[in-house]
């Protein structure tokens, strides 16, 4: 059933599109590549003579965090699912989530996407749902980053020549919208499945839902901050405070989440990590450090999705 799924799904317009594009995928991911390695070849010196350090306590707490955050960001998601289908799937919902979480590792967000729609039981959870939540936290996750940015913001030692007023102008206007028009996601969804003749959505969203939801993802963006400040605590002498590390993972995060939809939007977040990081350490060993980070997330995602399909008791 599973590969019949993504059959379909490869056959889809945007699909098509997406794959047309392949050649070009593998440029632009080979020129981040290519990228990040120039820049540690450039300072291989600095590198390999850096005083780096091995915390182990500050790894656990990393992973811990990290974790954490994995959390925080799928309570939203399974409160979502209850509210819209009525029916409460803590067990499935957390499983498929965390199962997505590690797909979005795979460049190219049809696998992200797609392993929800492949993995949710129809009978159980119609296709119109996942679009609807899928939509509503992609929304919820960009205007929570701007949230989280703007929270530190007193509290960053680093200067910014970006236009951030740009950007927190526009979290607020979505916020607004979201207080204002809780229902526009299921509006919009309603739209274009009535365009394809399919059918609608029925429930209806709160404003007190989005706000409970917003929350969370705020709350994630500030845990994914304290486990890169763990991270970089574990293994360099002397970090930054744990507000600027924030801020870097913010700021970086923000950057992965705009070119998402792009083929080499992967690297994108260690590129900006690292260049950021450049205000206190070599940009030689940030990259090292951010490329670190990232396999390191994937192996707590992996451990993580493990134990939620084969580890934790029998679906509900």
């Amino acid at each position: 059933m599973i590969r019949s799924l993504l059959e379909r799904a490869r056959e889809s317009k945007p699909a098509r599109l997406l794959l047309s594009q392949k050649g070009w995928a593998y440029l632009l991911i080979l020129a981040a590549i290519g990228f990040l390695g120039w820049m540690v070849y450039k300072e291989r010196a600095i590198l390999f003579g850096y005083p780096w350090k091995l915390r182990m306590e500050y790894v656990l707490l990393f992973a811990l965090f990290h974790t954490l955050a994995m959390i925080s960001q799928g309570m939203p998601w399974h409160l979502a699912m209850t509210r819209l289908t009525g029916v409460r799937r803590a067990r499935l919902d957390f499983e498929i989530y965390t199962v997505s979480l590690v797909s979005r590792r795979i460049p190219s967000p049809i696998w992200y996407i797609g392993s929800r729609y492949a993995l949710y039981p129809p009978e159980l959870v119609s296709p119109q749902i996942v679009t609807v939540v899928t939509g509503l936290e992609l929304g919820l996750i960009g205007a929570a980053g701007v949230i989280c940015y703007a929270l530190f913001l007193p509290f960053y030692s680093f200067s910014y020549n970006w236009p951030w007023p740009a950007a927190l102008a526009s979290g607020a206007a979505l916020i607004l919208v979201l207080v204002l028009r809780p229902g526009i996601f299921i509006d919009l969804t309603n739209f274009l499945l009535k365009r394809l003749k399919r059918s609608p959505v029925q429930a209806r969203l709160g404003r007190g839902d989005l706000l409970v939801w917003l929350f969370f993802y705020v709350l994630t963006w500030v845990l994914d901050g304290l486990s890169l400040y763990f991270w970089v605590t574990a293994l360099i002498p002397a970090p930054p405070a744990a507000s600027d590390v924030i801020g870097v993972s913010t700021i970086a995060a923000l950057v992965s989440y705009l070119a998402q939809f792009l083929p080499a939007g992967f690297a994108l977040k260690e590129i900006s990590m690292s260049a950021i990081l450049g205000i206190w350490i070599p940009v030689s060993v940030g990259v090292a450090l951010a490329v670190g980070y990232r396999l390191a997330m994937i192996v707590v995602e992996l451990l993580l999705a493990f134990g939620m399909r084969w580890g934790v008791g029998s679906r509900e």
